[in-house]
C-alpha cells in the first residue's frame, strides 16, 4: 500500500481498477475524504484498520465504524481502547445474555439447582 495515492490520484486514473480495501486502509485517506465521499463504496470494516480514524471518528459515527476487530488491531491510544472493550462487553452481554439466561433456567436444568442447594425443595 503506498501511503502516497490519495484520493486526486485515483480521480486522475480512473482506468486503473483500484483496490477499494486497500483504500480505505491508506493513511492518505481521511474521514473528512470518506465522509465528503459518499457517492465511493467504502469498506467500513476496512476504513476501521485505518490509522487515520480518530477515537472522535468512531464515537461520533458508531453505525458505520463499528467492526470491533479491526478497531482492536487499528493503532489506537487507551482511551480508545477503554471505549471499544465497553462496546464489546456491551454487544456481547446484548447477545448472549438471553441465550444463557434461557439455557441456565430450562426446565431440564432445575435438577442441577436442587443438587448444588440454589433451590429448596419446598418449592
Amino acid at each position: 500500500m503506498n501511503p502516497n495515492i490519495t484520493l486526486d490520484i485515483m480521480r486522475e486514473n480512473p482506468e486503473k481498477k483500484w483496490n477499494y480495501d486497500l483504500i480505505c486502509v491508506n493513511p492518505g485517506i481521511t474521514w473528512d475524504i470518506i465522509e465528503a465521499n459518499p457517492q465511493i463504496r467504502w469498506d467500513y470494516c476496512q476504513v476501521c484498520r485505518n490509522p487515520r480514524i480518530t477515537f472522535e471518528n468512531m464515537r461520533n459515527n458508531s453505525t458505520k465504524l463499528n467492526y470491533i476487530p479491526y478497531l482492536l488491531i487499528n493503532s489506537m491510544k487507551e482511551e480508545k481502547r477503554t471505549f471499544l472493550e465497553r462496546k464489546y462487553k456491551e454487544h456481547s452481554y446484548r447477545e448472549f445474555l438471553p441465550e444463557l439466561v434461557l439455557t441456565v433456567l430450562h426446565p431440564k436444568n432445575f435438577s442441577k439447582f436442587y443438587e448444588w442447594g440454589h433451590i429448596d425443595n419446598e418449592y
